[in-house]
């Protein structure tokens, strides 16, 4: 209210306007308010996820360190039985039936194929 000396003056009000973010649904006021709840729940999932990191790490650590002497063992084995079998190596015998196995005679000669219109005289007929 404004002051005149003797008596006490209101002063105009003028309404506020105001904005709707979603006319006749959501307002600037409530926009506002629901803008500054979404920004602590952004902070508090950045900690979430940092947190969720740190526990995921360690754990792979604590993995990797289990499996670590697993490891080392069956790698130790394979090289110590590969150089084993280089050491003794086992005699083929081959195959007993040679001449009777028709997978081993010799094939006939293939018949000579004629020479191509393209490379006339550049690969001869016999």
């Amino acid at each position: 209210p404004l002051q005149v000396p003797g008596r006490e003056v209101a002063a105009p009000t003028v309404p506020i306007p105001q904005v709707d973010i979603v006319p006749g649904r959501l307002s600037e006021s409530e926009w506002i308010s629901l803008v500054s709840t979404e920004e602590g729940e952004d902070g508090v999932g950045d900690i979430l996820a940092w947190m969720l990191d740190q526990v995921l790490e360690e754990c792979y650590k604590v993995y990797l360190a289990r499996q670590c002497i697993p490891f080392t063992i069956s790698q130790a084995r394979d090289a110590i039985l590969q150089i084993a079998e280089w050491r003794f190596l086992a005699r083929d015998e081959g195959e007993a039936t040679v001449e009777e196995d028709a997978t081993w005679q010799e094939e006939e000669e293939p018949v000579a194929c004629v020479t191509d219109s393209w490379a006339q005289g550049s690969v001869p007929v016999i």
